[in-house]
């Protein structure tokens, strides 16, 4: 998803008017859903897209793999850290689907309450 919401900010950006606006999000939209329907398992998912920015909340540049748990032959979760002001340590659940490992969701550690919460994709 990085690259997707700093491409289309970028274009939102580089236009004026409610249409531009309009247009541009539309585009977004779709182009998140083909993401999600390539990449992650089918469900529902109340909140997830709709975000653009210079900053996403994905980074794969600041996002270290701190290790990989193979589960089950169906289900895997790798560990991660991010790097920067706000430093998490997050955890993404992926199901293997035919041939294809689908990321099912992620859960970030909240330290206040000593356990792992629902992430947002």
């Amino acid at each position: 998803m990085f690259e997707h919401e700093v491409r289309f900010y970028r274009e939102l950006c580089g236009g004026t008017g409610a249409e531009h606006s309009a247009r541009v999000f539309a585009r977004a939209d779709a182009a998140r859903v083909e993401i999600f329907a390539r990449r992650c398992t089918p469900k529902k998912r109340v909140y997830s897209g709709g975000a653009l920015g210079e900053t996403p909340q994905y980074d794969p540049r600041a996002e270290r793999v701190d290790d990989v748990a193979e589960e089950s032959a169906r289900r895997t979760v790798v560990h991660t850290t991010t790097s920067g002001v706000f430093s998490q340590r997050r955890r993404y659940v992926l199901s293997r689907r035919g041939d294809s490992w689908l990321v099912d969701n992620v859960q970030i550690y909240d330290d206040f309450k000593g356990a792992w919460v629902r992430g947002i994709l």
